[in-house]
C-alpha cells in the first residue's frame, strides 16, 4: 500500500493538533522545517495502519471494478462505500446536493476538518476483464472502470479510518468527511455540491439577517 502514502501527509496535520485540554497557556507550535518528532511518530503510525488494510482495500476495489456503473447510476457502488462507512461509525448524509448517488460520510467533531473525496463513476464502452493487458470486455459495449475510478475511494476510506483509529487512541478532536464525485465524467456533480452548499451558507445569513432586523 505504497500508494497511499500520498495521503498520509495531507492527514496527518490533523493528528498534529494538540487536544485542548491538554493545550499550554504558551504557544509551542513547531517553527516552519524544524523537526517534529511527534507528527513524523503520527505519520508513521498511520502510515502502518493504512498498509494493515491492505486486503481490505484490494476488496473495495475489485467490488467497485465489478458494478462499472455510469453517472448519476452509481447505486450500488454508493452503497457498497456507505455501507462499508457506517460499520466503522461515520454517519451518512445522502442525496447530498438533491443527487441520489450523492452523499456525505461524516466522523468526529470540532476542527480541523479533513475532507477526503473520489470519483466513483466509469465510462461508456470500456468493459473490461479485471488484471488483463489488453481489449478484453465482459460484455462487449458496456460501460467499465477504464479510467480507474474504482480505485479512488477504497484508498480514501483506508487513509480515513486508519486516521480515525489514530485519534481514537490519542484522543484528539477533529472532523473526518468523505464524499464520492458522482457523474464526473458525465457532468461533474462537485459543481453542485458547492452550489448547494453555497445555498445553505445564504440562506442562514439571511435568516440571521432577519432575527437581527426583528429584535
Amino acid at each position: 500500500m505504497r500508494t497511499s502514502r500520498f495521503f498520509i501527509a495531507a492527514i496527518a496535520s490533523l493528528l498534529s493538533v494538540t487536544p485542548i485540554a491538554q493545550q499550554p497557556r504558551e504557544s509551542t507550535t513547531v517553527p516552519s522545517g524544524a523537526p517534529n518528532p511527534r507528527l513524523d511518530q503520527y505519520k508513521h503510525d498511520v502510515g502502518l495502519e493504512v498498509d494493515g488494510l491492505g486486503e481490505m482495500v484490494q476488496r473495495m476495489n475489485d467490488q467497485v471494478f465489478s458494478f462499472a456503473e455510469l453517472g448519476f447510476q452509481e447505486f450500488e457502488t454508493s452503497k457498497y462505500l456507505t455501507g462499508i462507512l457506517r460499520q466503522n461509525g461515520f454517519a451518512i448524509q445522502e442525496n447530498l446536493a438533491g443527487i441520489p448517488t450523492g452523499w456525505m460520510a461524516s466522523w468526529g467533531s470540532g476542527k480541523p476538518v479533513i475532507a477526503l473525496g473520489s470519483d466513483i463513476d466509469d465510462i461508456p464502452q470500456a468493459s473490461q476483464k479485471p488484471g488483463v493487458a489488453y481489449h478484453d470486455p465482459i460484455i462487449e459495449g458496456a460501460p467499465g472502470h477504464g479510467e480507474g475510478h474504482n480505485s479512488g475511494m477504497p484508498l480514501q476510506i483506508a487513509a480515513a479510518l486508519a486516521v480515525k483509529k489514530i485519534m481514537e487512541q490519542q484522543h484528539r478532536s477533529g472532523t473526518l468527511r468523505l464524499w464520492p464525485g458522482v457523474a464526473e465524467e458525465l457532468d461533474g456533480a462537485k459543481a453542485y455540491y458547492v452550489r448547494a452548499a453555497r445555498s445553505r451558507m445564504s440562506t442562514s445569513r439571511s435568516s440571521s439577517t432577519s432575527a437581527r432586523a426583528c429584535r
